[in-house]
């Protein structure tokens, strides 16, 4: 008896030798191992996740900080204020001398700009980029004829084509002479060439006093029916110019257009 554990199960076994062994002390002390080792282990459980718990709620109230990334592929955008540029004033328009010409030549229309005797302003420089996208035609700056003959202003007969700088009113397009430009770009097929980067092609038509366009000709064709389809674009135009102005009376008005067209 001195050598029995209570710890052991032999001690449950003296103490209840002839005793009801289906009594619950005998059960209990039978699982009492068990039931100490699942009591701790369920009360750590408990301790460990109050602890939790309150560990949670102190962070609970504090926002998040999240600290950015250095990303040296960031893009920053600066604006930029464009200045518009201020657009030319237009030259009066001469005056007519009192002496008329000894000589009343024809003006001679010269595709290219020439020097006169005695040289003036253009009154329509016609700097204007007409290219629109995916077509590759640009009509070039200079679109008014320069005449070879004095700057005198000969005797208007009412038949005759008169360059723009003897007008006291130049021709207009419809919604201005860009818009003109861009029709004419926007319309010309380019051909499909090989190593050639660009072609100019230089048309003359008169503005007649309705408004309508005559005599179109082709003063510079490069060939591949460049000439041909500038000559078709204008023929093409349906819309009426506002005609040019001498002394208050319509007269017609003869006009150079030079015209670019990129190939790439």
């Amino acid at each position: 008896m001195n050598h029995v554990s209570i710890f052991e199960r032999k001690w449950l076994d003296v103490v209840f030798d002839g005793k009801n062994k289906n009594y619950g002390a005998y059960q209990l002390r039978l699982q009492n191992p068990r039931t100490t080792i699942a009591a701790l282990f369920y009360g750590f459980l408990f301790l460990s996740g109050a602890a939790g718990i309150l560990a949670l709620s102190s962070f609970a109230g504090k926002p998040l900080e999240v600290k950015p990334i250095a990303d040296d592929n960031d893009i920053h955008v600066t604006t930029v204020e464009l200045v518009q540029p201020k657009q030319p004033e237009k030259a009066a328009a001469p005056a007519a001398p009192n002496e008329k010409p000894k000589q009343n030549l024809p003006p001679v229309v010269a595709p290219t700009p020439q020097a006169d005797p005695e040289p003036k302003p253009d009154e329509n420089p016609g700097t204007a980029n007409s290219g629109t996208p995916g077509t590759g035609t640009t009509p070039t700056p200079g679109t008014s004829v320069i005449a070879t003959t004095p700057a005198s202003e000969p005797e208007n007969t009412g038949t005759e084509a008169l360059p723009t700088r003897l007008l006291d009113k130049l021709p207009e397009f419809p919604g201005g002479m860009n818009r003109f430009y861009a029709y004419v770009g926007k319309n010309f097929a380019r051909p499909e060439i090989e190593d050639m980067k660009s072609a100019r092609v230089v048309v003359s038509f008169v503005i007649e006093k309705d408004g309508s366009l005559t005599d179109i000709k082709v003063g510079r064709d490069p060939g591949y029916g460049m000439g041909k389809e500038a000559i078709r674009v204008l023929k093409a135009l349906k819309e009426k110019w506002e005609p040019g102005m001498v002394k208050g009376k319509p007269v017609r008005t003869l006009y150079s257009l030079p015209i670019t067209v990129n190939m790439e």
